[in-house]
C-alpha cells in the first residue's frame, strides 16, 4: 500500500500495511476507514473551493526548488489546450500561448489568497521571459520579489537570491554596496543597516580623531594658529604677505613630519583602525545582497498578513519596496558631518591661539 508511513490528514495517526485507507475523490487526501466515517467527510474540505490538491510529503518537499506550475484544464483527445482568449491550439505543456503569448491558465498562487490576477503573471513573462523562471525563493514566487525590488533592477537581485537559495551561501559581492555604503543601504530603504553602518563609521572616526591629536600635532596647529594670528594683527594682507604665510606653513607641515608618529600607541592605533575600516566595508559589501534579500522575505510575510486580496497585496509590494532617493539624500549629508569630524582638532587649536 502505497500510504504506509503516511499520516491520515483526520486523526494523525501514520498508516499501517493493516489499515483500510479511504482517498478524498476531490483532493486525494488519505483517510482511515474510520475516521472517513466519523467525520463524514474531507478532513481538508475547506480547502475544496480553492482548488487544493494532497500531496505526499517527497512531493511536496520537492516543491520549494521548481517552477510555479500552470495547472491545465481539460485537453482536447490529440493533447492539445486551446487558448481562452485567441482560441489558438497550444501543446499541453505550454504554459503561454503561441498566438497571442497570454497565461493558457491561472498559476497556483502559493501566498494563500484565492485568486491572482493573470495580468500580473503575463507581466512578468513579458519582462523577463525565460531568462528567469518565476520559482519560489524562500518559499516566495519571484515574481514577487520583482513587485518589491522594482523594474529596473529586480532581474539582477532575483539571479542572485535564486544562486543563494540553489548553493544554500550567503555571500554574494554587491559593487554598489562596497561603493557607496550607507548611501546604499539608505536607497534601497535598509534603514537599520544603513544607521548602523553610519554609527560605525562615526565610531572609527572619532577614534581616528583623537588618534591625531599626538603632541607633534597639537604643536604643529599652535604654530600654524601663531601665523594666522600675525596675519589678523596686520590686517589685509598683500600678495607678498600672503606668500610669505603659505611658505611659512608648508615649513612647518615639513618640520612635523618626521615626528607626526611620535606617539606610538596612537599611531598604532590609528593604523588598526584604517585596517577595521576597510573589513567592515568588505564584509558589508560581501553581506549586502543577503541582508536585502532576508529584509525583502520579512516585508512580504509582513504584507501578506494585512491584505485581504491579490490587487492590494500586489499594489502594497510596490509601494513598501522600490527606493528611496531621499534617503539616499540624507545619507550622505550624514557622512558629510561625520567626515567634519576630522577637522575639528585643527580648527580648535588654531582658534584657541587666536584669542
Amino acid at each position: 500500500m502505497k500510504f504506509i508511513g503516511i499520516q491520515c490528514e483526520h486523526c494523525k495517526n501514520t498508516f499501517t500495511p493493516e489499515d483500510d485507507v479511504v482517498v478524498c475523490p476531490k483532493c486525494g487526501s488519505p483517510h482511515h476507514r474510520a475516521c472517513w466515517a466519523e467525520n463524514n467527510a474531507c478532513a481538508n474540505e475547506a480547502l475544496h473551493g480553492e482548488g487544493f490538491s494532497w500531496k505526499a510529503p517527497e512531493e511536496q518537499s520537492e516543491k520549494k526548488k521548481t517552477a510555479i506550475p500552470f495547472p491545465h484544464g481539460a485537453a482536447n483527445k490529440d493533447g492539445s489546450v486551446i487558448c481562452p482568449n485567441c482560441s489558438a491550439k497550444n501543446n499541453a505543456s505550454d504554459r503561454f500561448c503561441v498566438s497571442c503569448n497570454r497565461p493558457l491558465t491561472p498559476p497556483v498562487n502559493p501566498n494563500g489568497f484565492r485568486e491572482i490576477r493573470d495580468t500580473d503573471q503575463y507581466a512578468y513573462h513579458k519582462q523577463h521571459g525565460d531568462r528567469i523562471p518565476n520559482v519560489l525563493i524562500d518559499g516566495i514566487p519571484s515574481s514577487e520579489y520583482a513587485d518589491y525590488i522594482g523594474e529596473k533592477k529586480s532581474e539582477i537581485y532575483i539571479r542572485k537570491f535564486l544562486s543563494m537559495e540553489e548553493t544554500g551561501r550567503k555571500i554574494s559581492v554587491s559593487i554598489c554596496a562596497f561603493l557607496f555604503g550607507p548611501i546604499w543601504f539608505f536607497y534601497r530603504k535598509m534603514f537599520k543597516e544603513g544607521l548602523i553602518f553610519l554609527l560605525v563609521f562615526l565610531l572609527f572616526t572619532g577614534i581616528q580623531t583623537w588618534c591625531s591629536v599626538t603632541d607633534s600635532a597639537v604643536a604643529l596647529y599652535k604654530e600654524m594658529g601663531d601665523i594666522y594670528s600675525e596675519a589678523m594683527e596686520n590686517g589685509e594682507l598683500s600678495q607678498e604677505e600672503l606668500d610669505r604665510m603659505q611658505e611659512e606653513l608648508a615649513a612647518l607641515e615639513e618640520k612635523y613630519a618626521g615626528t607626526a608618529g611620535a606617539d606610538s600607541f596612537k599611531s598604532g592605533l590609528s593604523t588598526a583602525i584604517e585596517i577595521a575600516n576597510t573589513v567592515f566595508v568588505i564584509a558589508a559589501a560581501f553581506f549586502a545582497d543577503y541582508l536585502y534579500k532576508r529584509k525583502i522575505v520579512k516585508e512580504i510575510h509582513k504584507i501578506r498578513l494585512e491584505c485581504s486580496d491579490m490587487g492590494t497585496y500586489r499594489q502594497t509590494l510596490r509601494q513598501r519596496g522600490g527606493t528611496f532617493v531621499g534617503g539616499a539624500v540624507i545619507a550622505i549629508i550624514a557622512l558629510g558631518l561625520i567626515s567634519l569630524i576630522s577637522f575639528i582638532p585643527a580648527y580648535v587649536f588654531m582658534i584657541s591661539s587666536l584669542f
